[in-house]
């Protein structure tokens, strides 16, 4: 699933990808007046439970163990957005997708071989980044020796160039 809202430009903008193995919840769901639409849509076939905001409040009102689990999940939720605001903060694309790709990489258990979890187009939205500056990063990458790519397979040659970019040690320039 994509969460994501129009801009006034009207362009889409991902805030978050939610894989099959993450429930989702967020804290505007559970407030009935809100500034800003938020979307939801499938990125492929899937089954979606949905539950209305106030059947779900009433639940977790009679459920010591619905609070604390909902707390749980809402405390995981505002981590994720922070790290989202700081993966936008930085200016340079080639961090931002540096970034995107070790946490990625991290997420796939630092195995080299992984399968993006959506469209270039939507992890670009994602990082806030045209299209085209998301594949000339990949291809930077490439030419680096950092990674591999075909279509949405990536692998991590050089997962230590890759974490040296990330901290700020390294950049794409320096030999491995």
């Amino acid at each position: 699933l994509k969460l994501y809202r129009m801009t006034r430009s009207g362009d889409e903008k991902i805030y978050e990808v939610v894989t099959a193995d993450r429930e989702v919840i967020a804290s505007i769901a559970l407030k009935p007046a809100r500034r800003h639409s938020i979307e939801c849509a499938a990125i492929r076939a899937c089954d979606v439970l949905s539950t209305d905001a106030g059947l779900l409040i009433a639940a977790i009102d009679r459920s010591p163990a619905a609070r604390a689990r909902l707390r749980a999940m809402l405390c995981d939720h505002v981590e994720r957005l922070v790290d989202h605001v700081e993966l936008l903060s930085a200016d340079r694309a080639e961090l931002r997708v540096a970034c995107y790709l070790l946490d990625a990489f991290r997420d796939n258990g630092s195995r080299g071989t992984f399968r993006l979890p959506s469209t270039k187009r939507q992890i670009a939205s994602y990082l806030s980044l045209q299209p085209e500056t998301l594949s000339r990063c990949l291809k930077s990458l490439r030419q680096a020796g950092i990674l591999r790519s075909r279509a949405r397979e990536i692998e991590i040659l050089d997962a230590a160039r890759l974490e040296a970019m990330v901290d700020g040690s390294g950049r794409l320039d320096q030999g491995g």
